[in-house]
Parts: structure tokens; C-alpha cells; sequence
């Protein structure tokens, strides 16, 4: 088969071409007999669908690729072997964490630096249309503030006397590659305990804690603590 190309480039006239000749020899340039075949195949739209739902129930790459091998060895743990190595029904990691990013950036927005801050800002108009006073973002110095008091939080100072009487905070951190730390205003009930406040920080240190604990005042109800909102409960402990 002949072929002309034309050389977009080319400094001779527009009618100039290049002949080429093509030949088609119908060989794979790797072997088509080998195990190593099935690790170059395409994931299914079936085992993507499945990650999918994982992912959305809080599942990272890692830990969604081990419950899909965990999965695919009780329904048969004779056939695992072959399809471990079968990227159509096992994915490597490499896809798992592609998908994964390429999802959450659609869903959730970027993850750093300007844009996220814009996205969340977005994000704030939407959640405080739908339930007024929710969400509260500020900046303290280099540092963002992230304050939160869900509807089920408000009804929990309406309605449970012991969030006057004593208030803890549970705090957590690493949990996601930002380093963000996590503060969660708790009071103690007959069912365990319930959450009154979250507070979202980029820094521990006081200061920054501080803003974040006057930035949750502006989002609390008026009868928070039981009708204790302006002396706040007996014991913060």
C-alpha cells in the first residue's frame, strides 16, 4: 500500500508530498503466549464501576485494591491466582491511584493552594443555603480555619443537658496529605458520646486553635449548650 504525506513545514510548494510505504505485518511486538500478556490487558468497566462504589464509601486506592483481592479470593480461591495476574479483573495500583485522584478532583476539587481554597469557598455558599449557619472558613495569618456545626450538632445542644455541664475534645491528624488536624467538641450522654462542633486546622498551635474555637462561635445556635451559648458549659475540659 503507497501512501502520500504532506509535510506541513516543508519549504516547497503546497503541492510538494513525501511518498512512504507502510507495510502492515500483523505481529505483536511482544509475546502473545505468556502470562505477562494478561498484565497488559484493560480494566473492566465492571471492576472501574466497582472501585467506584468503594471509593465513594471512603475506601483509599490501597485499601479499596485489597478489598477487591480479598473479594475475588472468597468467591473462588482457586481461580485467584489467574486472576490476580488478569489486570482486566485485578488493576495494579498504579490504575487504582489514577482513578482514585481523577474522581476525587472532579467530585471534590483541587487538593492544594489557591484553588482549593476557591473550591471550598464555592462548596460554604452551597451547604449554608442549604442548612443556614453551618460552615465557617477564615485565614489566621499563613494558616486556614475550617469551623463546622451541623444540623444533628445544633439539635444535640438543644436537646442534651450535659453538653452544659462538661465539653471534650477529641483530636486527630493525618488524615490526608495536607496534614490538616481534626478537633471535635464532644459531650457525654447515656448513648456515649455526641458531637457539638468540628474544627478543621493546617496548625496546632494555640493561636491558631484559638481562631478556630472563635470561628465555631459564629456558626453555634443560639441555645447552644443547653441555653448556656454565652458563658459556654461548667467544665471544658
Amino acid at each position: 500500500m503507497f501512501i502520500f504525506v504532506v509535510c506541513p513545514r516543508a519549504k516547497y510548494s503546497c503541492h510538494s508530498t513525501v511518498p512512504a510505504t507502510i507495510t502492515f505485518s500483523g505481529r505483536h511486538n511482544h509475546p502473545l503466549n505468556s502470562a505477562d500478556t494478561l498484565r497488559r490487558r484493560d480494566v473492566s468497566p465492571q471492576v472501574r464501576d466497582k472501585f467506584l462504589q468503594l471509593f465513594a464509601a471512603g475506601h483509599s486506592p490501597s485499601s479499596a485494591l485489597e478489598t477487591h483481592k480479598c473479594d475475588l479470593q472468597m468467591d473462588d480461591e482457586d481461580k485467584y491466582i489467574t486472576q490476580a495476574a488478569d489486570r482486566s479483573i485485578c488493576p495494579d495500583i498504579q490504575w487504582c491511584f489514577r482513578l482514585y485522584y481523577n474522581v476525587f478532583k472532579s467530585e471534590y476539587g483541587p487538593q492544594s493552594g489557591d484553588s482549593m481554597i476557591m473550591t471550598l469557598q464555592e462548596r460554604m455558599v452551597q451547604w449554608n443555603g442549604e442548612s443556614a449557619n453551618t460552615v465557617a472558613f477564615a485565614r489566621h495569618g499563613d494558616e486556614n480555619v475550617v469551623a463546622i456545626c451541623t444540623p444533628l450538632m445544633k439539635r444535640v445542644h438543644s436537646h442534651i443537658r450535659q453538653t452544659s455541664e462538661l465539653v471534650f475534645v477529641d483530636s486527630t491528624g493525618c488524615l490526608d496529605m495536607n496534614g490538616y488536624r481534626v478537633f471535635v467538641l464532644m459531650s457525654n450522654c447515656c448513648a456515649g458520646g455526641l458531637p457539638l462542633g468540628l474544627i478543621c486546622t493546617t496548625s496546632e498551635a494555640e493561636s491558631v486553635i484559638v481562631a478556630g474555637l472563635e470561628l465555631l462561635k459564629s456558626v453555634l445556635p443560639s441555645n447552644a449548650f443547653f441555653g448556656r451559648a454565652e458563658s459556654g458549659p461548667y467544665f471544658f475540659l
